[in-house]
């Protein structure tokens, strides 16, 4: 597996204030004090936190990170941090739950008799063969207890064995 721990370190080092905002061309005023310019670009700039200067009730943009990029692209720039942490996020719950389920085959793999280097299909093989096992030992029992039952109650040496037999096969299905 691939170590990320650089970009995961990238990912909480970049900032987790920006904000977007369409480019306009600057204001400024005309030779007859009109003002002119702030028409959109068409493009899009990223900027830091707001800031506020000490008795003014106006918040101006934060640093300017990128000053023009395409809209998609500046709001990529603002979600990347969240965004990126939130997949490392899964990628650990994604490795726990897989190591779990690798100890859950490994002890399926034990209880089937399997080696640590049987591959999957092994497994799934020895699985197929248990099941069969099972159904043939549930088959086996049912035919069992069906003699007994119409053997009923009458003492015989044959209603002794298959009473026993049928207790072997009872304690066998739920052992193994």
């Amino acid at each position: 597996m691939a170590d990320h721990s650089e970009l995961k370190r990238l990912a909480e080092a970049f900032p987790a204030d920006l904000d977007w905002d369409s480019n306009t061309d600057p204001f400024f005023n005309g030779p007859s004090g009109e003002s002119l310019g702030g028409e959109a670009t068409g493009f899009y700039s990223v900027y830091g936190k707001p800031f506020r200067l000490e008795g003014e009730d106006y918040d101006y943009d934060g640093p300017i990170y990128v000053e023009a990029c395409t809209a998609d692209f500046a709001k990529f720039m603002v979600a990347a941090r969240e965004g990126v942490l939130a997949l490392f996020k899964d990628l650990e719950s994604h490795k726990r739950m897989l190591l779990a389920a690798a100890c859950d085959i490994g002890s399926l793999g034990e209880a089937l008799g399997a080696e640590m280097d049987d591959d999957a299909s092994e497994l799934e093989g020895l699985a197929v063969e248990l099941r069969k096992d099972a159904e043939r030992l549930k088959k086996a029992t049912a035919f069992v207890k069906k003699l007994c039952d119409s053997a009923g109650k009458q003492p015989s040496v044959a209603t002794g064995y298959l009473h026993d037999i049928l207790s072997a096969l009872s304690k066998e299905a739920t052992n193994g």
